[in-house]
């Protein structure tokens, strides 16, 4: 998370629920024309029995993120951002979860 953000920069975010499995090629693949923000959503997108299913997905595609980030950087993506359910997921994604390759 070291870009410096504009609002400028933020587009129309695309909301996408965190149970997704397209959500990296979306990303790194630039799926999308003209995205320009993305939001990962663990919150009201994902119903409370899906929660474990939408962590698990959003390791992987962290993982995966970073790992594309390092091998090629993340100038053509779009803006990343996680929104989590609660104070309480925030804090265990930020011990859990390798967040370098987000922006917010």
């Amino acid at each position: 998370m070291t870009r410096r953000l504009s609002p400028w920069n933020l587009g129309a975010s695309l909301y996408m629920p965190a149970t997704r499995t397209d959500i990296t090629d979306a990303i790194i693949r630039n799926k999308i024309s003209g995205l320009r923000s993305l939001i990962i959503c663990l919150e009201d997108a994902v119903s409370e029995a899906d929660i474990p299913q939408a962590l698990n997905n959003l390791q992987g595609i962290l993982a995966a993120l970073t790992a594309e980030k390092q091998r090629a950087g993340n100038q053509n993506w779009p803006l990343v951002f996680i929104r989590p359910r609660h104070p309480e997921m925030g804090l265990w994604l930020r011990e859990h979860c390798d967040l370098s390759a987000v922006d917010g």
